[in-house]
């Protein structure tokens, strides 16, 4: 992992602002990326901190220059957001709780071994 981890924020509710800052405010970390699926929402925190927007978290995934995401979207969302961003090769932190079921942990757990 790079000197300075480049991370992106997925989910821009209640707390994902908060990771936003926390991220911008680390000087081993840099936020380059947030994601919401409320345009406006995104374009706000994106533009108060300079990093790019998007509205699908898909679009986070397939960037190269992403070492790590926060997944704080609803609670729903974090068992298939967490094993896709697992999947494509990014470090990953999830907001809590962690999931909605032992099932959606088992396989989030396995998600983050396959991964390495």
């Amino acid at each position: 992992m790079p000197a300075r981890v480049r991370t992106a924020v997925i989910g821009l509710g209640s707390i994902g602002p908060t990771h936003v800052s926390w991220c911008a405010a680390v000087p081993e970390s840099e936020i380059i990326a947030v994601c919401d699926s409320d345009p406006r929402r995104v374009e706000e925190v994106a533009g108060q901190y300079g990093v790019d927007a998007h509205t699908d978290y898909h679009q986070i995934l397939e960037r190269k220059d992403v070492d790590a995401v926060i997944v704080a979207a609803p609670s729903f969302l974090h068992a298939p957001m967490m094993i896709d961003a697992a999947r494509a090769g990014k470090h990953v932190a999830v907001e809590k709780p962690m999931c909605l079921s032992l099932a959606e942990a088992d396989a989030m757990i396995a998600a983050a071994r396959a991964a390495g």
